[in-house]
């Protein structure tokens, strides 16, 4: 890439943050154009349409893909730079986020621009960073063996049914108050499986779980700081377990992991690991960045600093 501002396409959601982020992106567009001519901007229209645009226009030769939205947004971004085997479909394209969606948890992580003055700055002279990202293979809805790529977390458990219920809802109250409802009413119907985890060549081992989180970066769940410690381009996931709490314990200490404190919990571990094989007593769902498309059995790995993004 040449040491001119890069070609850039901006993918937005509109639908993202409850409608909100069409209306956010309206207004800071005009200066942006302004600043850089005319803009390279695609809409999506369906859950999966973000992928398809974002590997279109690195096909087309754009050099920074922009991903406008929420975690789910950039996540599907994202996937649009891999082929299957983890290779990048560009090797020089760069990736880079606005955040306006109601999570918003990778920005809590990574710097971000916030305006549209920091953008045009980041697109001219931002600094690029080479990301670890992670592949998860999964059951897909319809009984078939699917993967996909994560930027930010992937987790097994009650996060799945807390998701299902975020993405069903309107977020009129925004993303924290939204993901904490969520939480509470998902607890009282959720019942712990029993899991059998092997954690990258080591032997096997069952342990009845209420949360699995493998850790790119620091934030899930509209806030959660579930691995305080994480660093995205490190070559290692921060594996955080937890295990078989009741209901109780979680309605009244549940809220611990907003402040990265749930660690201290006695049946809560932590590890950095490569990869993760995992099976459940019963079919659990897999939350990968804020989104739902599958579930157990599962297979989570690293691949360490592939993704260029411009910060």
């Amino acid at each position: 890439m040449s040491d001119q501002a890069p070609s850039c396409c901006f993918i937005v959601n509109p639908q993202s943050a409850g409608g909100r982020t069409r209306q956010n992106w309206d207004k800071i567009a005009p200066a942006m154009e302004a600043a850089l001519g005319e803009l390279k901007v695609l809409f999506t229209d369906s859950i999966g349409s973000a992928t398809k645009l974002c590997q279109q226009a690195l096909d087309q030769g754009v050099e920074l893909v922009i991903s406008v939205g929420g975690d789910g947004t950039n996540n599907e971004v994202m996937n649009g730079f891999f082929l299957p085997d983890g290779t990048l479909r560009k090797a020089d394209a760069q990736f880079a986020f606005i955040p306006m969606g109601s999570g918003g948890d990778l920005r809590r992580t990574l710097p971000h621009a916030t305006t549209a003055e920091q953008m045009i700055a980041q697109i001219r002279s931002g600094t690029v960073r080479k990301l670890d990202v992670g592949k998860v293979t999964f059951q897909g809805a319809n009984g078939q063996e699917n993967q996909r790529f994560f930027l930010n977390i992937t987790s097994i458990g009650i996060s799945g049914d807390v998701n299902q219920r975020v993405n069903r809802s309107r977020k009129l109250f925004g993303g924290p108050a939204t993901f904490f409802l969520a939480s509470a009413r998902a607890v009282l119907s959720y019942k712990n499986p029993m899991c059998k985890l092997q954690i990258d060549e080591k032997e096997a081992f069952e342990k009845k779980c209420h949360l699995i989180i493998v850790a790119n970066g620091r934030y899930f769940g509209g806030g959660m700081k579930a691995a305080p410690d994480a660093e995205m381009d490190d070559g290692f996931f921060d594996l955080v377990i937890l295990g078989d709490y009741s209901k109780s314990t979680m309605l009244g200490k549940g809220s611990l992991i907003y402040q990265g404190k749930h660690l201290n919990m006695p049946d809560t571990t932590l590890q950095r690991i490569r990869k993760l094989h995992l099976t459940c007593d019963r079919e659990i769902w897999i939350d990968i960045d804020g989104e739902v498309p599958g579930h157990t059995p599962a297979t989570i790995e690293i691949i360490p600093q592939v993704l260029p993004i411009r910060l």
